[in-house]
């Protein structure tokens, strides 16, 4: 807006130029005085946990037993996180599509996000991949999985393409 005035000032001719100066300056005081004025917060009604883990990209071999159980434990215990001094605990926690070998199927990764839903008492939609058969061979397409507050799996969604 500043520049605008100078440009104004040097482009219109000399009787405007007090007007469009005034005018300038009268905007700029009434946006800073829009400051002042601040409307009232708008209430949550629900709040949400959106979990970014640091997850490496390994390839296979450095996906060992102890690394997966270590990651999902690391990710269990930022979701299970107390929150902030006032703020509600989350109706949902979302895990990111991350390059954690999670596959859909597997009874380890379904108990422990089925165990956190319950224990939290909130939904929980977590990046896993599924394996799908094509062609003779199994395709690992990524997914999300939505687990409801009583820890029921209740739906799952995978992408078209395949997965890293």
């Amino acid at each position: 807006m500043v520049n605008a005035a100078f440009a104004a000032v040097l482009v219109l001719p000399r009787e405007r130029r007090a007007t469009m100066l005034a005018a300038s300056l009268l905007a700029a005081v009434g946006l800073q005085l829009g400051v002042l004025a601040q409307p009232p917060a708008d209430p949550a009604t629900h709040t949400a946990r959106l979990v970014q883990q640091n997850i490496p990209i390994l390839d296979s071999s450095g996906w060992t037993l102890e690394y997966f159980e270590r990651t999902l434990a690391d990710l269990q215990q930022v979701s299970a996180a107390p929150a902030a001094s006032g703020a509600a605990q989350p109706s949902l926690i979302v895990w990111p599509e991350s390059p954690a070998p999670f596959y859909v199927n597997d009874p380890r990764f379904q108990q422990v996000v089925s165990a956190l839903a319950a224990e939290r008492r909130a939904y929980v939609v977590a990046g896993s991949l599924t394996p799908v058969a094509r062609d003779n061979s199994t395709a690992l397409l990524n997914s999300a999985a939505l687990v409801d507050a009583t820890g029921s799996w209740r739906a799952r969604r995978r992408t078209t393409g395949s997965a890293p």
